[in-house]
């Protein structure tokens, strides 16, 4: 498992994010975190390429990464992990991504869970507030693409957290 800490900084007030300072350590995360426990994220991907991708860019911004390769993992990886975030294929040999995402909402305290896939089904809005499921990433199988669009979801994340902070 990668394992590293860089961060990245909000560009201006709509969320977005300079990638590049990714690599410059200049990025404060979401949430805080109690001291001493680090952030976890736990994906879904049985495509050993997209999650080793995605396992750099979350080490890069100091989350501890998990991984499951099954959708019938995901629910006892969550019970044992509590990650901070369920990042979840659409796709998966033994079930859908849905399937999982809703699965997940038996939890008393259910995880953020975002889902992500190459296409999107046309009732996804339906589908998504039923599955409970945060976020749906679409990225046409462009890993780029994937990236860019959790960067700017952190990101929003960092920016309401900040206000939050600053109304106490």
């Amino acid at each position: 498992m990668v394992q590293g800490s860089v961060g990245f900084t909000c560009a201006g007030t709509r969320g977005l994010v300079d990638v590049n300072a990714i690599d410059a350590g200049k990025f404060e995360t979401d949430a805080p975190t109690p001291v001493g426990a680090k952030r976890r994220v736990l994906v879904g991907e049985f495509r050993d390429e997209v999650f080793a991708d995605l396992e750099g860019l979350f080490a890069k911004l100091g989350y501890d990464v998990s991984r499951a390769t099954f959708g019938g993992m995901v629910s006892s990886m969550v019970h044992d992990l509590r990650p901070n975030l369920v990042l979840v294929n659409e796709r998966f040999a033994d079930q859908s991504g849905w399937l999982v995402a809703s699965k997940l909402q038996m939890f008393t305290i259910p995880p953020k869970v975002w889902l992500y896939a190459c296409q999107l089904p046309s009732q996804v809005t339906i589908q998504k507030s039923v599955c409970g499921i945060e976020e749906v990433l679409s990225y046409r199988g462009i890993l780029s693409l994937l990236h860019r669009q959790i960067l700017d979801r952190i990101a929003l994340l960092q920016s309401v957290s900040d206000n939050e902070d600053s109304r106490v």
